[in-house]
């Protein structure tokens, strides 16, 4: 971290002190803001391409429906608002102010890109886990629907067979799992069952599914890792009991999920960046302008304040993990259930597009007209 920042300031830090001097090279704003917009056009559509590549992890998926189309219509409409608010960062004439505050101006789009970068790597791993998380806790739920009907009708210690539960079968087919491989699983605990429980073979189905999922998706974790080897070791030797078997299917969820409790902050901070920006290229020329800048931090400040709802992403992702099998099912955390919610990339689409809309109808309100030369910039 010293090796890389320390030169990085020392250099801002020249820029500033040689700009001190008498006879120095100025530093003219049309450069800088081709500079400045060419750089963030390239971070936004390498942003871009992620979070579209992304979409091949959702479109024909299992358990694709509206609301997956809905999630990726926000991250769309995150890019493009984003794109929107940059290009239109403020509608006057640079200010006739020092080269100082030109180049605190650019020197804070590394603020600025950074939390844009944190924003869209989240959108990518959040788009991804959209699809996971329902087709897996689909099948969770079916399972133990299955459990409790077995119990029910006093079956422990018999054999069932797939006819049994019909809408079992239909769930775990449309999941693509083959369903004889689930009652041979059941009918293995029920005959031999281990540590007390009939379930563990049926436990193991759930790793196995979600580690497959996980895989498929690109979100398994990295070989060597605890986790990883933790998995390897309970599907080639599935004896362990019901808690520890939801406590690992947790892991593995969380492993992933991780994304969700920043977003909030560096999504909402993209907008108080902006906000900052642009009084640093001057100072607001209208009531309007000032009514512009606002909207952008303080939507920005309340969506960052939206991250104290997820606070506690140390605690396990299932809190009945060891009492899963007495319950019939599984309860997540508040904060992982908060953080597991499909509408967080939607709900931020919705607040960069309502500060879009505010920040067109302010500008035409505005008296003053947008100048010719930032016209061109806009549309650089």
């Amino acid at each position: 971290m010293i090796l890389w920042f320390a030169p990085l300031g020392v250099e801002i830090s020249c820029h500033f002190f040689l700009n001190s001097k008498e006879n120095h090279v100025g530093y003219p704003t049309e450069v800088l803001y081709e500079r400045s917009a060419s750089l963030f056009t390239v971070v936004l559509g390498e942003g871009l391409n992620q979070v579209t590549g992304s979409f091949k992890y959702v479109v024909g998926a299992v358990g694709f429906s509206i609301r997956e189309i809905l999630i990726m219509v926000s991250a769309a409409t995150i890019i493009i608002g984003e794109l929107s608010l940059y290009f239109r960062n403020n509608w006057k004439k640079w200010s006739d102010g020092s080269d100082n505050r030109t180049l605190l101006w650019f020197f804070w789009h590394y603020f600025f890109l950074a939390t844009l970068i944190l924003t869209l790597q989240a959108v990518r791993s959040l788009l991804s886990f959209s699809n996971l998380d329902s087709a897996i806790n689909t099948l969770i739920s079916t399972g133990f629907e299955m459990e409790k009907e077995i119990v029910q009708m006093g079956l422990i210690g018999r054999q069932v067979s797939a006819d049994m539960f019909p809408q079992a079968e239909k769930a775990f087919m449309s999941l693509g799992f083959p369903f004889g491989a689930v009652v041979d699983a059941i009918n293995e605990g029920l005959a031999n069952p281990i540590n007390g429980s009939s379930w563990v073979p049926l436990d193991k189905i759930y790793i196995y599914v979600a580690s497959v999922a996980f895989n498929e998706f690109d979100a398994f974790p990295q070989q060597g890792t605890p986790l990883y080897n933790e998995l390897r070791v309970f599907l080639d030797d599935p004896h362990l009991n019901t808690g520890e078997d939801f406590t690992l299917l947790g892991d593995l969820f969380s492993s992933r999920l991780h994304p969700a409790f920043w977003f909030w902050g560096v999504a909402g901070g993209t907008l108080m960046m902006l906000a900052i920006m642009s009084l640093l290229k001057q100072r607001p020329a209208d009531h309007f302008e000032l009514a512009s800048i606002c909207t952008r931090f303080s939507f920005g400040l309340v969506f960052v304040c939206l991250s104290l709802l997820a606070i506690g992403d140390k605690q396990p992702y299932f809190t009945n993990a060891k009492d899963a099998e007495l319950d019939f099912g599984v309860k997540s955390s508040t904060a992982w259930k908060v953080a597991s919610s499909p509408w967080i990339i939607p709900s931020f689409a919705a607040v960069i597009l309502a500060v879009n809309i505010i920040d067109i109808v302010l500008e035409r309100r505005s008296p003053t007209e947008t100048s010719d030369g930032e016209y061109r910039a806009l549309t650089y």
